[in-house]
């Protein structure tokens, strides 16, 4: 079900020393699954590039971000 076009997930990308407490990092496919959104990238891959390639000449994207997990989409 598509309600408002296309969604990007930007997630922590996380170090291998934190596999010591979550015994596995997921890989990007995991949250895609998981948060049934259409794109998922690293925070710090270049958010604006991407926003720019994503979104360009579809209006204003909104921005949504709760703990530590920020969801892009647009109307």
């Amino acid at each position: 079900m598509e309600l408002f076009g296309k969604s990007i997930l930007f997630i922590p990308r996380l170090p291998e020393d934190y596999a010591v407490w979550l015994r596995e990092i997921k890989p990007l496919s995991h949250f895609k699954e998981t948060y049934m959104v259409d794109m998922v990238y690293y925070v710090d891959e270049e958010v604006i590039q991407v926003l720019s390639e994503q979104f360009k000449g579809s209006g204003k994207p909104m921005l949504y971000h709760k703990e530590s997990i920020l969801v892009i989409w647009s109307k």
